[in-house]
């Protein structure tokens, strides 16, 4: 069985195209569109990956991140960060994104990007 990925984006036209790209490569998703409650579950269950927008509603990508990176269990899960806005970007990396990529994404540069950090030793 492939890995499981979390998404977490306000926006629904791009949760359901990741869904549908992804899913369509045999790796679970689970949809989520907003901060809260992706930390609500992240309390929970361990994705083995989590593609995040930095503009979502009740806590930033930003603020998502830091509080992920900070605990042991997510130190060092990969990370992509998706957002329309170039100059949050680089702050998306000092926060400990694995990855900051500008919309519109490339779903298939997207998809090679997943397999490669999935498959990596570090990766769960």
């Amino acid at each position: 069985m492939k890995a499981t990925i979390l998404v977490i984006d306000d926006d629904e036209e791009m949760r359901s195209l990741l869904r549908f790209t992804l899913e369509r490569e045999g790796y679970t998703i689970i949809s989520i569109s907003d901060g809260r409650t992706a930390l609500n579950f992240l309390a929970n269950f361990k994705p083995d990956l989590i593609i995040a927008d930095l503009l979502i509603p009740e806590v930033s990508g930003i603020d998502l991140i830091k509080q992920l990176r900070s605990n042991s269990q997510f130190s060092s899960m990969p990370i992509i960060v998706i957002s329309a806005f170039s100059s949050y970007l680089e702050e998306a990396r000092k926060s400990g994104a694995t990855l900051a990529l500008k919309k519109p994404v490339d779903v298939l540069e997207l998809l090679n990007t997943i397999n490669q950090l999935l498959a990596a030793p570090s990766a769960p």
